[in-house]
């Protein structure tokens, strides 16, 4: 005789396919959390502590949350490092013959979170892989609330210190490792320096060569990985494999916004070691680690989030080619000339929202009708911004006339909302 009732062993079994997560278990208009759970977000949350008939087993922990609020306690147990697991009822309780059927729709990690509310507006947030082979050192990071991905490797006595460097450089929210990495590894050595960065260990499958490979051209529906650029790049494709399984075992659905990967090298950007970055406070303080009195906090007058998170990229990937160094300043130069362009521009552009993180959440099937108001607003502005680029001289200020402005996608915001 089972000691559950028929509800309570659902859940256990859901829980017992996602044992590193919180279960938020949907129940009419609440999440439930049982057992070890229960203890742990009542702890976490303040909230209250109660029991639930359990069948023969007697009660069982117990607290919830109601559904409609959930996202302000799932954001406050992502931010101290947990992941949750969203469990939803899947099929009309009215047509169920007995139990409702229940699946868990995503996992949310602080690498993969897409919700406005959990993320900082001007900065990215980063879900990193890393590859420790015999001969380099690959990595892979991907935002998922902005859709760009990245990845590269190096080997040489160098790699170590510079792989420490990127991920500093980077910050990433969570970083993935094989479950039998050891207490070596440059992502262990990292983190004594990162207290923040979240380690999460995931299946070592996911480290041969074969399934990554296999899953970067099943995801992007490529022949071969010369489409990506990757072809030569072992460790570099292990990392970028490893870090679109874990987005696919988490988020259950096929990303649109995810963009190709994007292959980089340390050879394109001026080296800067992780003393370098520290000692220089480009974008964090080096006493508290805070964006207030560094460069980036100087000079920031961005816009919009955008041009922040690019703004910070540029900061802490200084240029070393002299031609596209000086086309960028001439850029400046410029705006800095004709006071009527920057302005107009500027106050264009304060009309516009996250655009990347918008897209993301229409193309995740998340966004709410504020969200596509706020869209269509920023696309409305954008005609507006490609005509002012007939007034530049400069090529890269005149490459916005080559801007697509959706007005088709305008349009039909228009008309929907």
């Amino acid at each position: 005789m089972t000691r559950y009732t028929p509800m309570m062993e659902q859940y256990r079994a859901i829980k017992e396919q996602h044992s590193d997560a919180i279960l938020f278990f949907r129940l009419g208009d609440f999440y439930e959390m049982f057992f070890e759970d229960a203890r742990t977000a009542s702890r976490e949350l303040e909230i209250v502590l109660t029991a639930r008939d359990g069948g023969a087993a007697g009660k069982v922990p117990m607290c919830g949350v109601p559904f409609h609020s959930a996202d302000t306690y799932i954001a406050k147990l992502i931010e101290k490092g947990y992941r949750v697991a969203i469990c939803e009822q899947v099929e009309d309780a009215k047509q169920a013959r007995g139990l409702v059927k229940r699946e868990v729709i995503k996992v949310i990690t602080p690498g993969t979170v897409l919700d406005n509310l959990m993320l900082e507006e001007g900065h990215n947030n980063y879900l990193v892989a890393v590859v420790e082979g015999e001969e380099c050192l690959g990595l892979a990071a991907v935002d998922v609330s902005t859709g760009e991905f990245r990845a590269t490797e190096m080997g040489g006595p160098e790699a170590r210190s510079w792989l420490c460097s990127e991920l500093y450089r980077l910050d990433p929210s969570e970083c993935l490792i094989p479950a039998w990495s050891s207490g070596e590894s440059v992502v262990h050595e990292f983190r004594q320096q990162m207290q923040q960065v979240v380690i999460t260990e995931v299946d070592p499958k996911y480290y041969r060569y074969e399934y990554a490979e296999q899953k970067l051209k099943d995801y992007y529906q490529v022949t071969g990985l010369d489409e990506l650029g990757m072809e030569t790049s072992r460790a570099g494709t292990i990392a970028a494999g490893v870090v679109l399984s874990f987005i696919e075992s988490t988020q259950k659905i096929h990303l649109e916004h995810l963009q190709p990967v994007r292959w980089y090298s340390a050879r394109d950007y001026l080296g800067l070691d992780l003393t370098t970055r520290r000692d220089l406070e480009l974008t964090r303080t080096m006493r508290e680690g805070k964006r207030e009195g560094s460069l980036l906090g100087v000079i920031d007058c961005c816009m919009t989030p955008m041009g922040r998170r690019l703004l910070r990229s540029w900061l802490e990937e200084p240029l070393v080619d002299p031609v596209v160094i000086n086309q960028r300043l001439d850029a400046v130069e410029e705006l800095l000339a004709s006071m009527m362009l920057r302005e107009s521009l500027r106050q264009q552009l304060d009309s516009v929202y996250d655009l990347e993180r918008l897209v993301a959440r229409v193309g995740s099937g998340l966004a709410q009708p504020r969200e596509l108001l706020a869209l269509k607003t920023s696309l409305g502005v954008l005609p507006a911004i490609r005509e002012m680029a007939n007034q530049a001289r400069n090529p890269w200020l005149q490459n916005i006339l080559e801007l697509d402005v959706l007005e088709d996608v305008y349009d039909y915001l228009d008309g929907s909302l």
